[in-house]
């Protein structure tokens, strides 16, 4: 064979090079491929153990108080009036019946310390056992690839839930299982797992988180809903509370006016380095969304939205009392949580059958820094708005429970530092709860979408363009809420 000439030698190199390349290229697709189809199945597997993990839990606990092996605590009451119910119970999650005398089982831990902390708190009947069965079925299957149809939409099941006949618990004690039980399978989670595969152990334990996390917000949401419409179906029967109302017409004006007075007419003036833009529009002329726009010293800001349970009167009433709360500890217009947690102490026991969302963000402007405490409060958020750099989007997560509810509660303080050119929205339930004709819901995704169609115009204009999408979006539909928009610019 011939020597190949020199003028081909620098072609044929770079065309191996080439088709080695392409090879490696094609193997580590091939690989990329392999392992991400193995993260899925992994994921896929984890979930489905977490849900045999939760099941089998309870199943044993119950069919061991039935059969009369064990008991959940001393003072426990028998579960035997309602075997039939926990019978069927047992028959959904495949037991066509419960094994007396078994003792092959495992040992249950997380049902059964959950049932005695709810048991600790008092007032337990079996009729409430029934009704925690339920919140601990949800939080199974929500692990479960394949759910029953009523478990499969979070929104439709707590709807559900809350409008059930059989259904006794208030929101306070939903809120409380909900979070014990996370507690009570987190620790069970770390037993088992935390020091044989730390990876799967971080992996569920978030897995855990989130659907708590989740299943909290859509109970803020769902339980406003819920007051909204009562208060609605109280007003359309009761002629005798119409007369009433009307009778009531000269206080109500009253009452407008001394609430109007409360509200802030006035925000911080626009700066070189921060900008304030308002939207405030109250579903009537009283409403339960507050808000305070202070400037504390030279280069540092508060910002502290809130909103009551409800919406009109029934939601105003609190108001006095939230704003006389919220200046009571001004010495803690630095420390956001410590403010929320002096505040929620101060109103525990004086908002009825209500509660408070509320965010309280410390803004200092020479550091460039933001301290932000969020008792159940929709998620803020703070992105770019300078051209030429990507939209990086932080969320002001929820850090502590809602206001009023809970007699002691830590309030997590988080510390972010901001870039030049950020834009920082809050906003109340309201925004994004807006229904359209068909009723769908904006949702935050939506309001996300509509500040990042918009972040290259000015605040003002911002604020403007989201007004105008979110009535074009509203369209003949009615507004059934309070509204409250806040963007800050961080220049």
């Amino acid at each position: 064979m011939g020597k190949i000439p020199e003028s081909y030698e620098a072609d044929l190199q770079f065309e191996m090079e080439s088709f080695i390349g392409r090879l490696e290229g094609f193997t580590r697709s091939q690989e990329s491929t392999a392992i991400n189809h193995r993260n899925r199945m992994d994921k896929y597997f984890i979930r489905y153990e977490l849900f045999q993990f939760l099941e089998s839990d309870i199943t044993n606990l119950l069919q061991k108080v039935l059969s009369d092996e064990t008991i959940v605590c001393e003072g426990f009451p028998s579960l035997q009036e309602i075997e039939p119910e926990i019978t069927q119970l047992l028959q959904e999650m495949s037991f066509q019946s419960y094994l007396r005398n078994n003792s092959n089982r495992i040992h249950t831990s997380i049902s059964r310390r959950w049932l005695t902390k709810l048991y600790n708190r008092g007032n337990l009947r079996t009729k409430k056992i029934l009704n925690y069965m339920v919140l601990y079925k949800n939080r199974m299957y929500s692990f479960a690839s394949n759910a029953p149809s009523e478990y499969s939409n979070i929104h439709s099941f707590i709807r559900a839930f809350l409008n059930s006949k059989d259904f006794e618990l208030d929101f306070e004690e939903i809120y409380f299982a909900e979070t014990e039980l996370t507690n009570e399978i987190t620790i069970a989670l770390a037993k088992k797992f935390s020091s044989v595969d730390r990876l799967k152990f971080l992996y569920m334990n978030r897995l855990v988180n989130k659907y708590s996390e989740n299943f909290i917000r859509v109970l803020h949401s769902e339980y406003a809903l819920k007051m909204k419409e009562s208060e609605s179906t109280q007003v359309l029967i009761s002629s005798d509370l119409l007369r009433f109302h009307e009778s009531l017409g000269a206080e109500l004006k009253t009452a407008e006016k001394h609430i109007n007075k409360q509200i802030q007419k006035e925000i911080p003036s626009n700066t070189e380095q921060i900008e304030f833009h308002l939207w405030f529009s109250p579903l009537i002329d009283i409403g339960g969304d507050f808000y305070r726009l202070l400037k504390l010293k030279e280069n540092e800001y508060g910002i502290f939205l809130a909103d009551i349970a409800g919406h009109g009167i029934s939601a105003a009433i609190y108001l006095n009392t939230l704003r006389l709360s919220f200046e009571k500890f001004k010495r803690y217009y630095e420390r956001p949580g410590k403010l929320l947690k002096s505040m929620n102490e101060d109103l525990y026991g004086k908002t009825g059958d209500s509660f408070i969302t509320s965010i309280y963000i410390y803004i200092n402007l020479k550091k460039r820094k933001i301290r932000y405490s969020n008792a159940g409060h929709p998620k803020g958020f703070i992105h770019g708005i300078e051209k030429g750099k990507p939209l990086k989007m932080k969320f002001l997560k929820q850090t502590g429970r809602v206001l009023g509810v809970f007699e002691k509660t830590p309030y997590e303080e988080v510390e972010i530092h901001y870039e030049p050119k950020q834009r920082l929205v809050l906003f109340t339930d309201g925004i994004t709860e807006t229904f359209n004709s068909e009723y769908k819901m904006l949702g935050e995704r939506g309001l996300i979408r509509y500040s990042k169609e918009s972040w290259q115009l000015s605040g003002n204009d911002t604020l403007e363009s989201i007004k105008k999408k979110l009535l074009i979006f509203q369209d003949q539909s009615v507004n059934q809420d309070d509204r409250c928009l806040i963007i800050t610019d961080l220049l």
